[in-house]
């Protein structure tokens, strides 16, 4: 399947590892230039700031010379012992990182997109957005916000042009910093399905493509049957 990307240009949060990564080595192996961010690099930024996801697409386009796609890809959730003693500021905290983030940097990039005729918008949910878990209550909640704020978008700007859709991973290998120490450590998950990285990055690749046109505010699910529909 040819998939359009060659000489695209894209930017993907979240880059320095697990699905980021693979996202941006999956676009690359398609022909697009790709510009990466995150905290520990390629370009170090903290999405997680009111002017990190802004400087990092100007800092893309920099680069780029213009910006086709962006993939909104940084998140993090911590695991809650007491639903009801989660704070407001860990609220505060989760909300920037897994929904705000994406909301300045597709603030920041549609009007570049906009100047180019059009582009593709990938989220990075999950399927906690759907599956109740107490332990992840305000990662949940961000999530399925996630997925509210991309279809309203997609409906605004799909006249323009611009194609904004959401994939959502269910449990995915990677490794995770130890929030005791700094050091990376295999992610602990629960029984099930788990996933490559590499798969969800196939999928995004192609939900950003040319192969993709008549996607337009979908979510798509890749969850290794974790959740099969009915």
């Amino acid at each position: 399947m040819e998939l359009g990307l060659n000489g695209k240009l894209a930017l993907v949060t979240g880059a320095s590892r697990g699905i980021g990564a693979a996202v941006m080595s999956a676009l690359e192996a398609e022909g697009a230039r790709v510009v990466g961010g995150s905290r520990s690099g390629p370009v170090e930024v903290d999405l997680s700031t009111a002017e990190g996801p802004r400087e990092l697409v100007e800092r893309a386009v920099a680069e780029l010379g213009g910006l086709d796609i962006l993939v909104n890809n940084v998140g993090h959730g911590a695991e809650r012992a007491d639903p009801a003693a989660v704070s407001d500021e860990e609220w505060r905290e989760t909300f920037d990182l897994n929904l705000m983030s994406a909301v300045r940097g597709c603030r920041a990039a549609i009007p570049i997109m906009l100047e180019r005729g059009g582009g593709a918008i990938v989220m990075v949910s999950s399927v906690n957005a759907y599956l109740p878990e107490p332990s992840a209550i305000d990662y949940s909640a961000a999530k399925a916000a996630l997925v509210s704020f991309s279809k309203s978008l997609a409906l605004r700007y799909a006249p323009n042009g611009i194609r904004v859709n959401v994939v959502s991973p269910g449990v995915t290998a990677t490794r995770v910093r130890n929030p005791e120490d700094g050091a990376e450590v295999e992610r602990e998950v629960p029984l099930g399905p788990m996933l490559d990285p590499d798969e969800v990055a196939r999928l995004v690749v192609v939900v950003a493509s040319g192969a993709a046109s008549g996607m337009v505010g979908s979510d798509v699910v890749v969850d290794g049957g974790l959740t099969p529909s009915t």
